[in-house]
């Protein structure tokens, strides 16, 4: 949440010296009625990420032909709904709040959060990776493509999203407006959640067809 802080709001005077305890989300400030609009987009959004991700995980778990070669991606299913969970709710309770603030040990629960996710997340692209290099040097070129597009689309996102969290964090970005700076602060967390559920699962051939027949199974 360090992303939305804009100004210290409390300091803790000690003997010789101050301490933070305190931040102001300003992100959150001065915006009116338009707070309904953005809680009940925000709200939407959360919920069709953990919905999305958690039917894909449902999927896999029920279809047994599913377990062995897709097991990697129930661990990215499961990181993209911790990462939203660890985000979300405490900024969808901050738009009805009178002062916006957070206390600083939220601030490093929510960067501690987001590293774990980075590294959770890493690590599963990088497993990914060693099995579709393993299955290149038996596939033919089409199938090559097929297989390799959702690792290169979401690790071209992960990199845009690091670029300009790292780029807002070094350099003097106060010509930028603030909403602008916002966005592209918290591009990660906004986008990456429902690119893996729709790279990885809707677009891979077998998992589109166990959720057709786990769908149909259902309604028909």
């Amino acid at each position: 949440m360090t992303h939305f802080v804009a100004r210290i709001v409390r300091i803790k005077k000690l003997e010789n010296s101050t301490e933070v305890v305190s931040f102001v989300l300003s992100a959150c400030g001065n915006i009116g009625n338009l707070k309904y609009m953005y809680f009940i987009i925000i709200l939407l959004w959360y919920i069709t990420v953990c919905a999305t991700n958690s039917i894909l995980i449902v999927v896999i778990y029920t279809d047994r032909r599913l377990h062995e070669p897709m097991y990697l991606l129930c661990n990215l299913f499961i990181n993209e709904i911790y990462i939203s969970t660890s985000l979300y709710p405490l900024l969808l309770s901050q738009m009805f709040s009178d002062t916006h603030e957070v206390t600083l040990p939220w601030c490093f629960l929510q960067m501690f959060c987001f590293y774990i996710f980075g590294c959770v997340q890493l690590f599963n692209l990088t497993a990914m990776a060693y099995d579709r290099c393993l299955f290149v040097s038996k596939g033919s070129k089409q199938k090559v493509i097929a297989t390799c597009t959702p690792q290169i689309v979401s690790l071209g996102n992960i990199f845009v999203g690091v670029a300009f969290h790292f780029l807002g964090s070094r350099l003097d970005i106060r010509y930028i407006p603030d909403k602008v700076r916002i966005i592209l602060s918290i591009y990660i967390h906004i986008l990456q959640p429902m690119i893996t559920p729709f790279m990885y699962g809707l677009y891979l051939p077998k998992i589109s067809q166990s959720c057709k027949r786990l769908l149909c199974q259902r309604f028909m």
